[in-house]
This record gives C-alpha cells, structure tokens and sequence, in this order.
C-alpha cells in the first residue's frame, strides 16, 4: 500500500515533468523522469518482493492462559520466514498494550529464507480478570518510505488474571491471622450435649438421667440433684455477596475496586475458614449470576478465585434482585456480608420498604465509597470541586444507609482502606452474640 506522502511524490513527479515538457526544460524533464522510474521501480519491487512476502511469515506466540497478578509470566513468540528471499519487518505485539511489559515486545527483524527467531518478554497483570489480548502486527517499509505493507498473524485469545497470592499470603499465616484479624474468636459455644463442662445447675424432671453429678448428689438438702451442663460450638455460615456490575471497575492506576473486593474477600474467608466455619459466596449483577453454597473446605475460595478470573465487572447492580438472590439460595441461616458501592441508583423512598423481599437472615451491606477510588487533585481548585462533590454522595450514601437500616439490613458506610477490618469486625461481632 502506497502512503499518502509516496502519492504526493508522485503527483509532484508528474506535474514537474509535464509543465516542464510545455516550458521546453527538456534536462529537468530528463531528471524527473529519472525520480519518477526510480520512485517506481522502488513501488513495484516493495510490493513484488517484501511487501508481499511478509503475508507468508508464520508466527507462534506462547503465553499462558491462566496468570496470577502482580506475577511475572514469559511470553515467546517464534517467527519463521518459509520462503527462499529475505524479509525485512517490524513486529508488535497487542498484548503489551493490555498488560504492563519487560522486554522486545516490539522490534525490528531481519529472516533469511527459512530461517527461524524467538523473541522472549514478560509481562506483569495489574488486575484480575478476563482479558482478551489481541494478535502479534508485522509490517514492512520500502528504502523510500513511500509504501507500507502489514499482516496481521495471529487471532485473538484470552487470557484470565487470577487473584494474587502475595495479597493474601500474609493475612492467611497463622500467627498474623490470629493475632491481628481472628484474635481468638472461636467463642459461638452454647449450652447442649457437648465436651466442654460448663457447670452445674439443679435438676428438671425434662432433663436426662445421663448427665446428672453423682458426685454433687445431697450436698445441700440430703436429696438434692444436680445435672452437668455441657457446652457445644456452634459453627456459622458466613456468605459473601459481591456487586460485579460496571459500577464496581472504577480506579486509577493499578487500583481497582472490583480488585480490592476481591483480595479482601478471599482474605476474610480464609479467616473464616480458620475459625472453622463455613463460608459461599454470591456475584451479582444484571449479567452475572453464580452461587456457591457455603463450606468448610479452602475449594470455595479457589473456585471464587477461579470465577472472578474468567469474567469481568459487566452490567447493572440492583441491591433488590440480590436480596431475592439470598432468600432464594441461602437455605440456612448464615451470616450475608453485601458489599457494593450503590454505583446505579434506586429509588430509595419510604412507599418501597414493602416492595423489598423479606429475607430474614443476618445481613451486613457495606457500601463502599467511592471517593476512595479517585486520585487526589493537585490542585486547589480541584481539590475544592472534589470535596463539593465528597460531600453529596456521602449525604446520598447516608440516605440509602438510614433506608436500609429500616428493612433491617446491618449498613456501613466502608472506605477502601478499612474493608478487610470492618468485615472482621462484624464477623467477630456476629460470633459472640450467636
């Protein structure tokens, strides 16, 4: 394909010759006609030659389909020119416009006929997901610059970003998860047929013959009885209910809310799992619907990681199809943590507290801000019109707390960098008056 410029060239070419053939300059007309069979030849032997040639370079790119983030992975694409002449290209490929990347991702190549080159660079997810990367772009020029030819040499592809380890390592190590998140509160016990003794008390005609302290038996009275009382531990269904819509992919940078979501969560239900309960979860928006029922097995959260890895923040959020959602598949009664920023608004007013579905579970919503997720202005007039506009959504986020709040729905206002404590806060909460 010609350029623009390489057809200004030309057009300038043949104006020159011919006002000069009219004006009689016949030694200009003589040079001209010597750039026009020079610029030409370079077109044709551009598009008999490389130009045509790169269409038949075969291209192999090996990257993996499943990457962790914030994790280095190795990308390998391999060229080989299975024709008999030379190729000359340039090379890109799409992939480094999607993830941060180290290395050649972009370059020069020069193959001789059947000839064979790997290039090699790493790439850096910076959020979890679903993410379709794009083909590997060869083009070519001629010595002139006038003509460029390019090929597309590969389809498109997928590649998922799962959760990384490295923002939960630390929160699941033993000694960090008791002591700063957990701090003992395996303390749900009720009085029943237990192993633990809890102490004794006086003896009811509906009480079992099994349990009654011989050892206590006419202590006070001669005829008295008392009765061992035991204590059992009771385990708790925590859910986790996550809005996944578009209202959830906004940040700057490397940070992402839907990302945090889903790094404190995995980290609350690791906690979860250490005090021996048993934790589900919910992703919720108009085009994404999964369940997991709670369990007491990590498998829950590597199914979590799994899902949130092979999807992406997508349609609209309604806080009353998730209610519904709740009643519907949470069967027993378990603890709901809902977590959202109110991204798409409601009609939050009074003549709707009857319209919401009676879920009649312990439900938490923690609505996250979503000034947490604005980068800061650097200047003072931003920062002003920043502040205006932080003032009305809390006072709008307030509204819809005091609204929720009546239907009997737990709500807590959470910034970014408080919600991993305040959901343990609550399940630590929950445990002890259970």
């Amino acid at each position: 394909m010609i350029k623009k410029s390489g057809y200004a060239l030309l057009s300038v070419l043949l104006y020159g010759a011919f006002e000069s053939f009219i004006l009689g300059y016949r030694n200009f007309v003589i040079y001209i006609a010597v750039l026009v069979f020079i610029v030409s030849a370079d077109i044709m032997i551009f598009h008999n030659g490389n130009g045509r040639n790169i269409s038949r370079l075969e291209v192999n790119r090996i990257a993996s389909k499943s990457v962790a983030k914030n994790s280095s992975s190795r990308v390998v694409l391999t060229f080989r020119n299975p024709t008999r002449r030379r190729i000359y290209f340039h090379y890109y490929d799409t992939l480094s416009s999607i993830f941060r990347g180290d290395g050649p991702f972009s370059g020069d190549i020069s193959l001789g006929g059947g000839e064979v080159k790997q290039v090699e660079y790493t790439i850096l997810p910076a959020a979890i997901g679903r993410y379709r990367i794009g083909p590997i772009i060869v083009y070519a020029s001629d010595p002139l610059g006038i003509c460029i030819s390019s090929y597309i040499l590969t389809h498109d592809t997928f590649v998922g970003v799962t959760p990384s380890s490295m923002t939960t390592s630390t929160v699941r190590s033993e000694r960090l998860s008791n002591f700063m998140l957990t701090q003992g509160i395996h303390l749900s016990r009720s009085v029943g047929q237990g192993y633990n003794f809890y102490g004794i008390r006086q003896y009811e005609e509906s009480d079992e013959f099994r349990y009654i302290a011989w050892n206590r038996f006419g202590s006070l009275t001669g005829e008295d009885i008392y009765i061992k009382q035991m204590e059992e531990e009771r385990t708790l269904d925590v859910v986790f209910a996550i809005d996944y819509s578009n209202g959830v992919n906004q940040g700057y940078g490397s940070i992402r809310m839907f990302d945090d979501l889903v790094s404190q969560v995995i980290n609350a239900m690791y906690v979860v799992l250490r005090n021996h309960d048993a934790v589900g979860y919910i992703i919720s928006s108009s085009l994404h619907d999964s369940y997991h029922s709670p369990e007491k097995t990590d498998k829950v959260v590597k199914a979590f990681g799994e899902e949130v890895s092979g999807i992406r923040p997508a349609g609209s959020f309604s806080i009353e199809d998730l209610l519904d959602k709740v009643g519907k598949n949470v069967k027993k009664e378990a603890l709901v943590f809902i977590l959202t920023p109110f991204a798409y608004p409601e009609k939050f007013i009074s003549e709707r507290v009857k319209l919401f579905p009676v879920v009649g579970k312990d439900i938490n919503v923690f609505i996250i801000n979503r000034f947490s997720y604005v980068k800061r202005a650097s200047n003072e007039a931003d920062r002003l019109l920043l502040r205006s506009a932080v003032a009305a959504e809390m006072k709008n986020l307030k509204s819809v707390s005091v609204f929720l709040n009546r239907l009997g729905l737990r709500t807590r206002i959470v910034e970014r960098e408080a919600i991993l404590v305040r959901l343990i806060r609550e399940y630590q909460y929950r445990r002890v008056v259970a």
